[in-house]
């Protein structure tokens, strides 16, 4: 399926596209808010700027995806890899925001916002998280081993059993009083 097709059957009411592969595909600034990718492929998907609200990638493969300035707010991401992606500057804010065991080893998160988010159990290896809000997020069991960033906003963060916390992020605004670890 390429990107027409796919835009035209969102246009037509279709949301479930479910197990496709659609690797490598240009869906820049695509509505496609509440889409069912369940266990979809989208190895190295260009996705920059797209309305992707409410829209479900649990089990899909985003490796590599670019998801530049995307609308992700209340995404359910769980479980999906990541790893490599490109989420700067994305939204993906609120509770209903879902990246609890997801992959995002090595990802590009700067400038993103994930207030609220829950990442519970995500793996953040390496992520880069400079200019990135995670006011509130739930980071309660993720892995933040070698993630680095300046300017991370942890307020109200929770990161309770979070592995290899780094010690310090360079001018990070964390409220210790705030941060339930």
């Amino acid at each position: 399926m390429d990107t027409r097709q796919i835009a035209e059957q969102y246009k037509s009411g279709e949301r479930d596209f479910r197990g496709m592969k659609l690797a490598f595909i240009n869906l820049v600034g695509e509505c496609l808010s509440g889409a069912d990718f369940r266990e979809t492929s989208l190895f190295s998907a260009r996705l920059m700027q797209a309305d992707l609200r409410q829209a479900n990638f649990a089990g899909a493969n985003l490796t590599g995806a670019d998801l530049q300035e995307a609308r992700l707010a209340g995404a359910c991401l769980a479980g999906a890899g990541l790893t490599g992606a490109n989420l700067s500057g994305a939204d993906l804010s609120g509770p209903a925001t879902d990246l609890s065991n997801c992959n995002l080893t090595w990802a590009d998160l700067s400038g993103a916002v994930l207030d609220g988010a829950n990442l519970s159990n995500a793996i953040l290896v390496g992520a880069n998280l400079t200019n990135a809000s995670l006011r509130g997020a739930n980071l309660s069991g993720a892995d933040l081993t070698d993630a680095h960033g300046c300017q991370v906003d942890l307020s109200g963060a929770n990161l309770s059993g979070a592995v290899r916390v780094p010690a310090r992020f360079e001018r990070n605004r964390i409220a210790a009083e705030s941060i339930s670890m």
